[in-house]
């Protein structure tokens, strides 16, 4: 197995080859847990990774039922060949591991901003390479990302158009204005279930927590033929 070269942003001087020989421990900074997705920047190489667990197949986050959550480090050692998964298509920035360790790190805010900024993408270009909101899963060729992060400096709106309708993230990126769901389980009681309305600017930060600033945008496992863009993080900058 060789390493595997991620997307990266030129500007960052690190590698973009992420290690993945069977054994290797992945030192890892958590960006998103979700029932769905377990995602973080390899720190070794500074590439943005998928995290799935070896064996498992069933689509759940390796951080679930866990104490694992965003901004922590945790330690992935890189499953076997024989546990691998098959290639996904879907997702080529995917990497199976069979064990995890939570380390106690402190990264300086300087060197985390760099990470975070690195994995910026060019805004004129479509996120995840397509416009629109879902892609058919028998269209993606492992050649553009199933993880991205933005920076949308503060300027995004929380939503919930009635109740128990999903939570929507909608925010400026390029020429766009985006709309799209929100899955991250730590920002859903911005606006409760049972209600509806529309939260921006200091609203939503006091019911966040944080001033928003980045989110980890991802695809989801195939629904029904289709991969949709959802909002799998929103984090403040360190």
């Amino acid at each position: 197995m060789t390493p595997t070269r991620v997307s990266s942003d030129k500007k960052h001087k690190r590698s973009a080859l992420r290690e993945d020989r069977p054994g290797t421990q992945l030192q890892i900074y958590v960006l998103a847990a979700t029932n769905e997705l377990s995602a973080g920047i390899d720190l070794a190489s500074g590439a943005l990774t998928r995290l799935s667990l070896a064996g498992s197949g069933d689509g759940k986050s390796v951080f679930l039922n866990s104490k694992i959550g965003p901004l922590d480090t945790v330690v992935a050692t890189v499953a076997g060949e024989e546990l691998q998964e098959v290639d996904d298509p879907s997702e080529p920035d995917s990497i199976a591991v069979e064990a995890l360790e939570l380390r106690r790190v402190h990264l300086r805010r300087r060197r985390l901003r760099r990470f975070l900024d690195a994995l910026i993408p060019n805004p004129e270009q479509p996120l995840l390479g397509f416009h629109g909101p879902a892609t058919s899963y028998g269209d993606r060729d492992g050649t553009q990302p199933s993880l991205t992060l933005i920076n949308t400096n503060g300027e995004i709106a929380v939503v919930r158009r009635s109740a128990y309708e999903p939570l929507i993230a909608r925010f400026p990126w390029g020429p766009r204005l985006h709309e799209l769901v929100i899955e991250d389980p730590l920002s859903q009681g911005v606006i409760p279930e049972d209600r509806y309305g529309r939260l921006s600017g200091r609203a939503l930060e006091k019911a966040l927590g944080f001033k928003p600033s980045y989110l980890v945008i991802s695809l989801t496992k195939p629904r029904k033929g289709h991969c949709y863009k959802v909002i799998s993080a929103i984090l403040p900058r360190p």
